[in-house]
């Protein structure tokens, strides 16, 4: 069991994570701890080959992703996923007749899969869309001119996979059992865990490491007393009728797309402060599974300001400062 990270560590990998696989390693059977996981799970994500096809990456490389918005509805015990997904992107040189993008697709005789409703650029709905496994290809009924903005809507529903495909975890997962020491209990939570070529799994998205957004809002609408945790700032929330509560969360600083995150359960929030030499105070948003699960792991928690605050002495100040350090309890391993 670890935490994810929901903050915005934005740094990419390597385009080399594209290329040859890196030698196997085996991860001892006993005695790993939280660090030696993550390590492990670093070292696969080298030998992870990119989903999309040749072809279709340059597709998707006529353009240059500005921004993405995701606006779903989510549960913490299912993997179910509807919504919608704005991206803004910057045509390229040529003027652009048709969006590429990569969305999961359900093999042949496999139930389940993600289903595009429709696909909407610059308010013109798309009058066709072709898709070949992960990749997908929205055909503009009005071309959109080179070196100028465009804003795709790409609506869509379906049920996430779970088949341990990401090299941390699965794009999206969800579990029923939680644990903190050796107390195992009940409790829904669903999570995502993308890196490095996993977020097509659960939003449509351009995998492609060297493209960045500028910036990213992820808007979730669960059922209370679920919280959802994001990156960046939870600008607002928002009660809404039959029990459902939409959070919305805003990062505006750039972000790679495996990086955009979410979990959502009935969590406990705890928040604590790092006060870094010369900076702003980064509050410290942690969301854990309940009163207990706290009680046991406060006292690590509260070792984290001083960690921020060394580091940013050290290295320069937490890039992120004035926005936020999180981290979302999932379980995983």
């Amino acid at each position: 069991y670890a935490f994810i990270i929901a903050s915005l560590f934005a740094a990419t990998l390597s385009a080399r994570a594209q290329q040859a696989p890196a030698p196997a390693f085996i991860l001892p059977t006993m005695g790993a701890d939280a660090g030696e996981l993550c390590a492990a799970a670093h070292l696969r994500s080298a030998q992870r080959t990119a989903t999309a096809s040749v072809s279709h990456r340059a597709k998707m490389n006529r353009y240059d992703v500005k921004y993405y918005k995701l606006d779903l509805a989510m549960e913490n015990n299912s993997l179910n996923v509807a919504g919608s997904v704005w991206m803004r992107v910057l045509v390229g040189s040529q003027p652009l007749d048709s969006l590429a993008f990569e969305l999961y697709q359900a093999s042949p005789g496999v139930s389940g899969g993600l289903l595009i409703d429709s696909v909407v650029v610059n308010g013109h709905r798309s009058p066709g869309i072709h898709r070949a496994g992960p990749d997908a290809t929205a055909a503009l009924a009005v071309t959109a001119p080179a070196n100028a903005l465009a804003d795709a809507r790409i609506y869509y529903h379906g049920t996430v996979p779970s088949g341990n495909s990401a090299a941390i975890g699965n794009g999206l997962s969800t579990s029923r059992l939680a644990r903190y020491g050796n107390t195992t209990f009940s409790y829904n939570v669903t999570w995502s865990l993308s890196e490095p070529f996993s977020a097509y799994e659960w939003f449509p998205c351009k995998q492609v490491l060297t493209d960045k957004a500028d910036s990213s809002d992820v808007w979730v609408t669960t059922s209370l007393p679920n919280k959802v945790g994001s990156n960046g700032v939870l600008a607002r929330t928002v009660t809404l009728p039959n029990n459902k509560v939409r959070y919305e969360w805003k990062s505006r600083h750039p972000i790679d797309y495996y990086l955009i995150s979410v979990a959502v359960a009935p969590y406990v929030e705890y928040v604590n402060y790092a006060h870094p030499a010369g900076g702003p105070t980064v509050p410290i948003i942690n969301y854990v599974y309940d009163q207990p699960t706290l009680n046991f792991y406060q006292t690590e928690m509260d070792r984290t300001p001083g960690f921020i605050e060394n580091y940013s002495a050290l290295c320069g100040l937490y890039p992120f400062a004035d926005e936020k350090y999180g981290h979302s309890m999932a379980p995983f391993g």
